[in-house]
C-alpha cells in the first residue's frame, strides 16, 4: 500500500515537471517570437552594395551620393546599437531597415553614375588624346623650327610629358586623373600653338610683298636668259631659276633667329630683300669651303636701319650687319650660321655653276601662306 502511494507520488511529480518544462518551452518560445530581430538580410545587401559602388570609383566619381549612403550606413549601425541597448521586448527595427535601406539605395545609384560616368570619361580621354596629337603634330611639322624662347620650348615638353604621364596614369585605371593631366597638358600645349600660331601669321603678312620680288625676279631670268637665285626661308630652299625656270632645289640653312628681316649686326637674323652677288670664293678665300659674298647691306637695308636709329627702335649704338654669304659647310640639319644662307659643300659646287657676279639673290620669308603650310598635316 505505501509503495502504490509513493509511486503515484513520484509520478505526479515527473507530470508537474514535464508540464512545467512544456510551459517553460511555451514561454520561451513566445518570448523569442515576441523579441524583434534585426534587419540582417538588409544589413548585409547594404554592405554588398557599399562595397560594388566602392569598386567602381563611386568615391571619385558620384562622391556625394556615395558620402551619403556612407552616412546612413553608419547612422544605421548606431541605431542597431541604441536598439540593442534597450530591453529586448521594447526594441524595434524598424527605423534601422529604413535607414539600412536607404543606404543601399544611394550606394546603387552611385554605382551606376559612377559606371556611367567612367564610361563616358573614357571616351571623352580617347577623344581628347587624338585631338591633342593634332595640335602636338601641327608644332612638329609647321612650328618646332621656328625661332622661339626656351621658355615657350620648355612649357611645349612640359605640355607633352603631362600627356605622357597622364597616358600611364590612365592604364592604371585612374580616368579622372589621366583626364586632369591630360586636360593641364593640352591647355600648355594650346596656349602656345597658339602664341606661335600669332606670330607666324604677323610674319606672313609680308607674303603679297615677297611673291611679288620672286615674281619679278623670275621674269628677270626669263628676260635676260640668266640664273637667278631664290631663298625661300621658311621652306629652307635655295631655288636656281635658269631662263625663268627651276633647275635646282638645295636643302639651305639660316640664321638662328632667321624668322624677321635682319636689323643689326650680332643678331644672328638672315636677310630678306632683293640682292646681287659682288663676290665669288673659292676654296682658298673662305673657311666655309665656296662662298658668294651678297650687296648686303643694300640702300633699303641702309634706310631701313637709319629709321630704327631715329625713332629708338634700336638702340644708338647699335651696327649694321654685313658680310652676308650664301657659302658651305651647310647640312648640319640645324640653323646656325650668324645670318648668312649655308648649303652642304656639294650643293655649293652646283650652285657655283649656276652663280656669277651680278646674278640676282632674293631672299624671302615664305612663298606659301598660312593656311598652305598647315594644308599637308590637315
Amino acid at each position: 500500500m505505501v509503495m502504490k502511494k509513493r509511486r503515484r507520488r513520484l509520478k505526479l511529480v515527473l507530470v508537474s515537471l514535464m508540464v512545467l518544462v512544456i510551459l517553460g518551452l511555451i514561454g520561451f518560445g513566445l518570448v523569442a517570437w515576441l523579441i524583434p530581430v534585426p534587419p540582417m538580410a538588409d544589413i548585409q545587401r547594404c554592405q554588398q552594395a557599399l562595397s560594388e559602388a566602392k569598386q567602381k570609383g563611386a568615391e571619385e566619381y558620384a562622391t556625394k551620393l556615395y558620402r551619403e549612403a556612407e552616412y546612413n550606413y553608419e547612422k544605421g549601425m548606431r541605431e542597431w546599437k541604441y536598439q540593442n541597448e534597450k530591453f529586448c521586448l521594447s526594441r524595434n527595427y524598424d527605423s534601422l531597415k529604413n535607414i539600412i535601406n536607404l543606404a543601399k539605395v544611394k550606394a546603387d545609384s552611385a554605382s551606376v553614375i559612377s559606371s556611367k560616368l567612367k564610361l563616358s570619361l573614357k571616351d571623352l580621354i580617347e577623344l581628347e588624346v587624338k585631338s591633342i596629337q593634332s595640335y602636338i603634330n601641327e608644332f612638329t611639322n609647321i612650328y618646332a623650327n621656328l625661332p622661339m624662347s626656351a621658355a615657350l620650348r620648355k612649357n611645349f615638353t612640359k605640355g607633352q610629358m603631362l600627356i605622357s604621364e597622364s597616358k600611364e596614369v590612365y592604364e592604371r585605371g585612374d580616368l579622372q586623373g589621366a583626364a586632369d593631366k591630360l586636360k593641364t597638358g593640352k591647355n600648355l600645349i594650346m596656349k602656345i600653338n597658339k602664341d606661335v600660331e600669332k606670330m607666324l601669321k604677323g610674319y606672313l603678312e609680308n607674303l603679297p610683298k615677297w611673291q611679288k620680288w620672286v615674281d619679278e625676279t623670275i621674269e628677270w631670268s626669263k628676260k635676260n636668259k640668266e640664273s637667278a637665285i631664290v631663298v625661300d626661308k621658311m621652306s629652307q630652299l635655295c631655288i636656281v631659276y635658269k631662263n625663268g625656270k627651276i633647275k635646282q632645289q638645295f636643302r639651305a640653312e639660316f640664321g638662328k633667329n632667321w624668322l624677321g628681316d635682319k636689323r643689326y649686326k650680332g643678331d644672328k637674323a638672315t636677310p630678306e630683300g632683293r640682292y646681287q652677288i659682288i663676290k665669288k670664293l673659292g676654296p682658298k678665300y673662305t673657311k666655309y669651303y665656296k662662298a658668294l659674298l651678297i650687296n648686303y647691306p643694300n640702300s633699303e637695308d641702309k634706310d631701313e636701319f637709319a629709321r630704327e636709329i631715329r625713332n629708338g627702335s634700336l638702340p644708338k649704338w647699335s651696327k649694321i650687319g654685313n658680310l652676308i654669304e650664301i657659302h658651305g659647310n651647310g647640312g648640319k640639319g640645324i640653323n646656325w650660321t650668324n645670318g648668312c644662307v649655308a648649303l652642304s659643300d656639294s650643293d655649293m659646287d652646283k650652285l657655283f655653276e649656276y652663280a656669277n657676279v651680278g646674278t640676282p639673290v632674293t631672299i624671302v620669308g615664305s612663298l606659301k601662306s598660312f593656311s598652305e603650310l598647315k594644308e599637308p598635316y590637315n
